[in-house]
Formats: C-alpha cells, sequence, structure tokens
C-alpha cells in the first residue's frame, strides 16, 4: 500500500439513525400563513374577473316602454318588455333594470286602436349592445281620452 492511502472501513449496520422532525410552526406563524394566502387569492380574484374581456349576456324582464309623441288627447298603453344586453362582466355588473330605457314613437299614431311597433330606441350605456327585445314588436293600445 501506498503510504499516503489509508482505508477505513465503518460497519454501519448496528448504527441507530436519528431521524430528526421537522420544526413545527407556531400557531401565530399558521395563522399568518393563512391569512397571506387568503389576501393572495382574493387579489388575484378581482384582478381575473375586472379585466376579463370575455363578453356575456344578462337579461332583463318586464322592462316598462316610454311613449314619446303622443298627442294629449290619447291614452296609450304598452306591454312591458324583456332585453337581453351583451357586454363585460365589469360593463354589466352595475346595469339595473331601471337604467334601461325602451322607447316607442307614437308620433304617427291618428287614432284610437290596437297597434304592433318596434321599439325607436333602446337607452343603455354606449358600450353595451342590446342583443335582443323581446317581443321586438310591441303591442300599444291607443284610446281616446275622455272629455273633462
Amino acid at each position: 500500500m501506498d503510504k499516503f492511502t489509508k482505508t477505513t472501513e465503518i460497519d454501519i449496520s448496528n448504527m441507530n439513525l436519528i431521524e430528526e422532525e421537522p420544526p413545527q410552526k407556531s400557531k401565530a406563524g399558521r395563522i399568518i400563513t393563512i391569512i397571506i394566502s387568503l389576501l393572495l387569492s382574493v387579489t388575484l380574484w378581482l384582478y381575473v374577473t375586472e379585466t376579463d374581456e370575455t363578453k356575456i349576456d344578462k337579461e332583463f324582464n318586464d322592462i316598462q316602454v316610454n311613449i314619446v309623441n303622443a298627442t294629449e288627447q290619447f291614452n296609450i298603453t304598452a306591454d312591458n318588455v324583456s332585453v337581453v344586453l351583451t357586454g363585460t362582466n365589469s360593463q354589466l355588473v352595475d346595469v339595473e333594470k331601471n337604467d334601461i330605457i325602451v322607447e316607442i314613437d307614437a308620433e304617427k299614431i291618428e287614432k284610437s286602436g290596437d297597434y304592433t311597433v318596434m321599439a325607436h330606441k333602446v337607452y343603455v350605456d354606449d358600450d353595451i349592445s342590446v342583443e335582443v327585445k323581446n317581443p321586438q314588436l310591441i303591442k300599444v293600445n291607443v284610446h281616446v281620452k275622455a272629455a273633462k
């Protein structure tokens, strides 16, 4: 053997290996970790929902119809309608039934009777499109006002 080389054999079969358990987090540390995780997940959820540009539909039922350009001699009533709006979630989230205005133009009505007319205008935010007006033709009932 070379004088600089030394070999030592160790028998490890009889040695007891000690397994160390990882240090336990304190209760306060676990609570802080949970709170941080919740805050991060809520922040991520808010970011995704506010920046999502996917178009969705939102239906509004029983919208009252406004009648414009009616003459004073007539009492005009119209059926309520349903409107489906299309926009992003951030556009539609705050839209309520009262924000939608459906109008019909009664300017050409000259006598009493039952009419079927199309909506003249539907007002809602400019970035939101109106997909469906149901019914698309609105039933209008016209009566001459009684003389007082």
